[in-house]
């Protein structure tokens, strides 16, 4: 059975990589795309309204500059699920740009992963997080083609564990909130599985996990989680701040939180011809080629400006040098 899925995303100053997180989701199956941007200046916001205007995806100003939130993501959230896109599809989930969801089973796609676990009402999926690689400047490639060196999800339970990312189905008083929907108790009888398969009962209430362990948890679907791609471009993720809230954050102390090589995955690339076919065909699209052109320009600008600013080169520095002894002593 076919099933209908919308993923909501929020963005600011991700235009190189617009064109391959999109690509990617409408291989594995997501039928809407819904997209709040703000404060963009780097390309993304002109890429997505090309995008929009072509009916792949539906792009919205965040309205959180309505609202005096300290958190926009959370306010993009809540109007999401007023959208008819949330509202008549069968589950909906909250994904960054930086994430792409891999299924192991059947064709790859969301319907092969649902039906294997019997269409639960959540679906909670296991990020993998994926360091440098050793990969220090941008290149115009798909990061699934770049970046393969990542935190092992094998580790017996307490010694690792990783964020998820959760569908739901579009039910009344279900909130859309990152990680894991707010669920009011009267659901309690919902069924939820994870990205192993196991099924179980939901979290309720003010009871929302963010971290599972996930070992056992990735042999149907798991979220690659590209939190640093190149050194360069994680200059960029600096300045432009935290995607939640916008606030800064301590660089060197990120770098080291997910710069993982503990083992070698890449079995993303089973989808490599799927994924490039799609971006071909977005590529044909009036409009699209352009779009993507100008925010590679953009984006090796303003990693040009940061390195001639002592602090950024500074972090770049750092970054590179710890990497390198980092990878030497696997």
């Amino acid at each position: 059975m076919s099933g209908t899925y919308t993923v909501v995303c929020c963005m600011k100053n991700e235009g190189p990589f617009v064109l391959e997180w999109v690509a990617h989701n409408r291989m594995i199956g997501f039928t809407d795309i819904v997209v709040f941007t703000n404060d963009c200046d780097d390309g993304t916001v002109e890429i997505l309204d090309v995008l929009d205007d072509h009916g792949i995806v539906q792009h919205l100003e965040n309205p959180g500059f309505l609202s005096t939130s300290p958190r926009p993501q959370n306010v993009a959230a809540e109007y999401a699920t007023r959208l008819k896109a949330c509202r008549n599809a069968d589950y909906v989930v909250m994904m960054d740009a930086d994430e792409f969801l891999v299924i192991h089973t059947g064709d790859g796609t969301l319907d092969a992963y649902f039906d294997a676990t019997d269409h639960p009402d959540i679906a909670s999926i296991n990020h993998v997080n994926f360091g440098f690689g050793g990969v220090f400047e941008f290149n115009d490639t798909p990061l699934t083609e770049q970046f393969f060196t990542c935190a092992d999800r094998h580790l017996p339970d307490g010694k690792g564990r990783s964020a998820i990312k959760t569908f739901h189905r579009s039910l009344p008083d279900i909130r859309l909130v990152n990680h894991y929907p707010f669920i009011p108790t009267k659901y309690g009888s919902l069924t939820w599985a994870d990205g192993g398969g196991v099924i179980g009962p939901v979290h309720t209430g003010g009871n929302r996990p963010k971290v599972t362990e996930p070992r056992d948890r990735c042999t149907l679907a798991q979220v690659n989680h590209y939190a640093l791609r190149s050194v360069e471009s994680f200059l960029v993720k600096r300045d432009r701040g935290d995607m939640a809230s916008g606030d800064q954050f301590d660089g060197l102390k990120y770098a080291k939180q997910y710069d993982y090589t503990d083992i070698t995955d890449n079995s993303v690339l089973a989808s490599k011809g799927a994924r490039r076919a799609q971006i071909t065909e977005l590529l044909k699209r009036e409009g699209v080629q352009q779009a993507h052109d100008n925010c590679v320009v953009a984006h090796r600008q303003k990693i040009a400006r940061l390195r001639e600013d002592a602090d950024y080169n500074k972090l770049f520095t750092q970054l590179s040098r710890r990497h390198r002894r980092h990878i030497s002593q696997e």
